[in-house]
């Protein structure tokens, strides 16, 4: 090879090293800001604000688990509301819930299926409150260890 097509070479190599150290350093702040986006779409979703129109469908994210109407058929209330919250990272919001109870058929009642849920979660013990509308469900209790009253 001759010396100028050799100099070509090394100045189109290193062009093209910079342009791929360039690409890199964008799909890097793209990941984080993407990241950044789903970020702030969970706080949302966990402080009771609905993102968009379907906010039910929106709650159940595909990494945690698909809720749909027909895993709650046949349940009882309080087996409803823990396999909604175990569906959710143990986070139940009562909107939702009330839409998936009157969508399942495990109440018609549109006037009172917020109230149903409601109570179904503070009856239990269960749960406890982390933003408005929002509960999460608490660890179960060890085992073994007898209730002493004084």
């Amino acid at each position: 090879m001759d010396s100028a097509t050799d100099i070509k070479l090394k100045e189109l190599q290193h062009k093209l090293t910079k342009k791929a150290s360039d690409l890199e350093r964008q799909l890097e702040q793209t990941k984080q800001e993407l990241s950044a986006v789903k970020t702030t779409l969970d706080l949302l979703k966990v402080k009771g604000i609905a993102v968009d129109e379907q906010e039910t469908a929106d709650l159940f994210e595909p990494e945690r688990g698909i809720m749909q109407p027909s895993d709650l058929t046949g349940l009882t209330h309080m087996q409803a509301i823990l396999t909604i919250a175990q569906a959710n990272g143990n986070r139940v919001r009562l909107t939702t819930a009330k839409e998936l109870f009157l969508k399942s058929g495990i109440t018609t009642s549109k006037k009172n299926a917020l109230h149903i849920v409601f109570n179904v979660i503070k009856r239990s013990g269960r749960f406890k409150k982390i933003a408005a509308g929002t509960y999460e469900l608490l660890p179960p209790e060890p085992a073994g260890l007898p209730d002493i009253e004084f």
